[in-house]
């Protein structure tokens, strides 16, 4: 990180403070963390607010800003998602700004719109036999990533950050310890594929293999590589989560099944142990999710074959 040099106090900008807030945060944070708040900061806050003088920011002004920032800053407005991480960095460096004594207390009244809830993306029963007829067929890298976010709903970034010695074929278990990003690095403009702590800290996980899996993983000869290296590429460098994304759109095309996220694997292994039976504290272990809360209001609700098998109990009122 650049060495910072302040102007005379009554120069500093809100730009100023936001640079001695993420020099702050870059000793404590993640390194994808810190890329996200810079990423947000140069993309959408200063723009805005990044001339503002210190000592002109006041919470009219600031939510102003804000407001302006949110209608103009998209090709309609900003998504909730990003939106949300805007006010989380506004409302971090104004506090940092107070408590180092910059600036008076200002308050962030901006609320944002109640967000509409997306149906989760997931498969059929059909078309998961149709996936899993195709990746069954060939061992390739790519088939295997599917297969093992299918059975298991670990996320993109961590499967292509298994190594050999995360898979403990004695006791049939998968352990999570770190997950795979391209990030960019201070002061460079291309990514790098970086390997990082999981999402958090419930994140760090120990997966029982079903025994399908278990099988088919043998079937990969992966007592052939050494620990340190990943399993799928079979290298010292971990494998690429974009390769892996288009590879499965590929995959999809030949299936012809409709174009869904790789992400939406998770879902549907999330989905279907819901359906038969799991157990909600289980299941939110297994995903990693940080509470049982959060799987509950995810997953746990009425699909539509659900809702007409339950309908049918009214024809037993209605004399049917």
């Amino acid at each position: 990180m650049k060495d910072m040099v302040l102007k005379n106090e009554e120069e500093i900008t809100f730009q100023e403070l936001s640079e001695m807030w993420l020099f702050g945060k870059g000793i404590k944070v993640k390194q994808s963390t810190y890329s996200k708040y810079k990423y947000l900061l140069d993309s959408y806050i200063l723009p805005y607010l990044g001339t503002l003088p210190a000592k002109n920011l006041n919470t009219q002004l600031v939510n102003q800003k804000i407001e302006e920032l949110y209608f103009t800053g998209g090709k309609e407005h900003l998504s909730i998602s990003i939106m949300k991480g805007i006010l989380y960095i506004v409302k971090a460096i104004l506090k940092y700004s107070v408590c180092i004594g910059k600036i008076d207390s200002i308050e962030v009244t901006f609320e944002l719109p109640s967000p509409f809830v997306k149906e989760i993306e997931t498969l059929s029963n059909v078309q998961i036999i149709q996936l899993l007829k195709y990746i069954l067929e060939g061992n390739s890298h790519n088939n295997l990533g599917i297969l093992i976010t299918l059975s298991t709903g670990v996320r993109l970034g961590e499967v292509c950050s298994f190594q050999k010695k995360d898979i403990d074929f004695t006791n049939k278990l998968i352990h999570v310890r770190s997950t795979v990003q391209r990030l960019k690095t201070d002061g460079d403009t291309k990514t790098s594929l970086i390997v990082t702590a999981p999402k958090s800290r419930k994140s760090y996980r120990v997966i029982p293999m079903p025994e399908f899996l278990y099988k088919k993983l043998r079937e990969y000869n992966l007592d052939e590589l050494e620990e340190n290296q990943y399993i799928l590429g079979r290298k010292n460098v971990p494998y690429d989560p974009r390769t892996l994304q288009y590879a499965f759109q590929r995959v999809l095309e030949k299936c012809k099944i409709d174009h869904i996220k790789f992400h939406s694997l998770r879902h549907t292994f999330a989905t279907n142990c819901v359906r038969n039976g799991f157990d909600i504290k289980t299941l939110s272990e297994i995903l990693g999710h940080s509470t049982v809360n959060f799987t509950m209001n995810r997953y746990v609700h009425s699909d539509l074959d659900r809702k007409r098998e339950q309908m049918k109990l009214m024809d037993k009122v209605f004399g049917e």
